[in-house]
């Protein structure tokens, strides 16, 4: 019979054993809390991707058409005119109507944030406004802010260790983005969130091991 460290590899197990100094009770414990820790992130990151595309949306269709993402003009990024096509492809496949709806849902988080990057610096005038929340923010900090979103989310959605990361400070960083497109949405996953309830008070791994002081909350 396979061993859980065989059916998820011994390769991937084995960073976990290097933070618990070869603890293998711990490794399965802070590997438990990895998924736990990924699974509570999913109401603030829903929340955050959610909201920023629909402010996004609304501003632009306002400025422009409502089919503002497939205007040369507007989304001037060759790789976000990519993702657009991407999307418009993949509903195409799937026999869905290429609704203006169905093509901004299926657009990514990475085009998305990919709005605020310095070759779409044209659209800031427009795309500031969204930010309601927010008093004195520039375009370079909105941009860096999405993208260490963006890197985690993607670390959690391929199944990636997180529990190295500083969580407390992501979870804020997302919550500041998320205050500042709207303060509702923002209550909204402090209210459901129960990211705080699952995350230990301080960063778990510190110089490459464990924290000490969290052993026994793992």
């Amino acid at each position: 019979m396979s061993t859980f460290v065989d059916t998820v590899a011994p390769a991937r197990f084995a960073r976990y054993l290097a933070w618990a100094n070869n603890d293998a009770a711990l490794a399965h414990r802070l590997y438990a809390r990895n998924v736990a820790l990924a699974e509570a992130f999913y109401t603030p990151l829903h929340t955050l991707e959610i909201v920023l595309r629909n402010r996004v949306d609304d501003a632009l269709s306002a400025q422009f058409t409502s089919n503002w993402f497939n205007d040369p003009a507007v989304v001037r990024h060759v790789p976000l005119q990519r993702k657009v096509q991407d999307a418009h492809r993949k509903l195409a496949s799937l026999g869905t109507g290429l609704t203006r709806g169905h093509v901004v849902a299926e657009l990514s988080l990475g085009f998305w944030t990919g709005m605020f990057n310095r070759h779409q610096h044209h659209l800031w005038q427009h795309l500031r406004p969204i930010f309601v929340g927010a008093r004195g923010i520039h375009r370079r900090s909105v941009s860096g802010q999405l993208d260490d979103v963006r890197g985690l989310r993607n670390r959690i959605a391929h199944y990636e260790p997180i529990v190295q990361l500083n969580l407390l400070n992501a979870y804020q960083e997302i919550e500041t983005l998320t205050q500042w497109l709207s303060p509702q949405a923002a209550l909204w996953t402090a209210t459901h969130s129960r990211f705080l309830a699952v995350c230990p008070p301080q960063m778990i791994i510190v110089n490459g091991q464990v924290d000490p002081a969290l052993t026994a909350l793992l």
